[in-house]
């Protein structure tokens, strides 16, 4: 009988791990680019295209990316640098860990004299890159120029502390993660950080109830592909006997015996629950937090509110978000950085760098396109992982520039 469960639940896993990778899609490949077509449109018509996705917020424009990288290119035979640099640097802020354009980049920045932004991308291919053709390369332009001889150091901080930034909790988060949270905001930015000292619960308005269709679409498609016989003797295994997983709580035991049978099996069990539990739509929440926080936003200079979220969260046309944020307000989630098994350490300092990055929308900064900034966009949570805790020199002179405009 093992033998027959293991073979017949080898074929049934690629059904149940088809419909993870559905629920799980920012651990996937966001779908094909159309790279090749992108490479025979002109100038004018990629930059028609460039436009749109910049109307679109960054999950949805990532999928495009190439249109980006490919009028870059052809920007470069044209021989119009400057229009390359702002369209990879575009590019990049949805892709930062693209080496071959970070190369690319880094080479107009050394034209442009740009020497530390040049250092920190050649720094980074030279360090991270598997590709030995491209790794050989940033080291060539390493020591061939005058990066050799410059020393990476952080760049002072500014200031404005005078100036207000506003946090809350949703029902259910851990005040510790917004203690901490509040305090790597203030520090990195340099500004006030004020908790408000009241709990909002999340509008339920367009929340989405997962539990019941996931679980019926997930078994659905595990008895489909077997016979009856084999199907009972699976409910068996899994202490079925008798029924016929017709309930949510049947449903979710057999789903999970047939999942943590298999090597990784618990790291795909934490996707599907994470992928059940209900999820509330972001937008509607950043107008809570507006409409319900109005007296402190009216404030003399007021940067704006964060909330924090402990539920997962979607937008509009994307399954699920780590945060949302326009100038002024915006909301996070830490729900997918934790599950059973993971250390409250590593939980903490993933929504660290979520607030960072929030924060910085908040203020109205672009996206980073330093790949181990707080502030780069990350397309899965293994990326997210990768970026540090702090702001990056980049983003320390962007923040400047904005802090200045603040002053005047």
């Amino acid at each position: 009988m093992k033998n027959i469960l293991k073979s017949r639940v080898g074929r049934v896993l690629f059904i149940i791990l088809f419909c993870v990778s559905f629920f799980r899609h920012h651990c996937t490949a966001a779908g094909d680019t159309n790279a090749d077509v992108y490479k025979k449109m002109s100038i004018e018509e990629l930059a028609v295209k460039a436009y749109e996705l910049e109307q679109v917020s960054s999950p949805e424009a990532r999928e495009y990316v190439d249109v980006f990288f490919q009028l870059a290119e052809k920007y470069l035979k044209a021989n119009r640098k400057d229009a390359a640099m702002e369209t990879l640097n575009k590019g990049l802020r949805l892709k930062s860990w693209d080496y071959r354009h970070q190369i690319m980049l880094a080479e107009l920045e050394l034209e442009k004299k740009q020497y530390q932004s040049a250092r920190d991308r050649i720094n980074f291919v030279k360090n991270s890159c598997d590709d030995e053709t491209l790794r050989s390369k940033a080291e060539q332009l390493f020591f061939k120029t005058e990066l050799k001889n410059i020393e990476s150091k952080t760049k002072p901080r500014p200031e404005l502390l005078d100036h207000k930034l506003y946090i809350v909790r949703f029902d259910g988060v851990d005040p510790a993660i917004v203690k901490a949270i509040a305090s790597k905001i203030g520090q990195e930015f340099n500004i006030k950080v004020q908790v408000i000292d009241r709990v909002l619960k999340p509008d339920k308005t367009e929340i989405k109830h997962n539990r019941a269709k996931i679980l019926g679409e997930m078994t659905r498609g595990i008895k489909d592909k077997m016979v009856p016989a084999e199907y009972k003797k699976m409910l068996k295994e899994a202490g079925l006997a008798g029924l016929e997983a017709n309930t949510d709580v049947e449903k979710e035991k057999l789903l999970k015996w047939v999942i943590l049978k298999y090597k990784d099996g618990r790291n795909y069990w934490s996707e599907v629950e994470k992928s059940m539990e209900d999820q509330y739509n972001s937008n509607v929440l950043i107008e809570q937090l507006e409409r319900q926080c109005s007296k402190e936003l009216r404030g003399n200079k007021v940067l704006g509110v964060l909330g924090v979220m402990v539920y997962d969260i979607y937008a509009d046309g994307i399954n699920f978000v780590f945060g949302r944020a326009g100038e002024g307000s915006g909301v996070m989630s830490y729900s997918r950085f934790f599950d059973d098994f993971t250390p409250n350490h590593v939980t903490m300092k993933r929504a660290v760098v979520q607030s960072l990055s929030s924060t910085g929308m908040i203020l109205g900064l672009e996206r980073c396109t330093t790949p181990t900034c707080a502030r780069a966009y990350p397309h899965s949570l293994e990326e997210h992982d990768r970026k540090e805790d702090k702001l990056c020199n980049s983003c320390i002179e962007v923040l400047r520039v904005n802090y200045e405009t603040r002053k005047n």
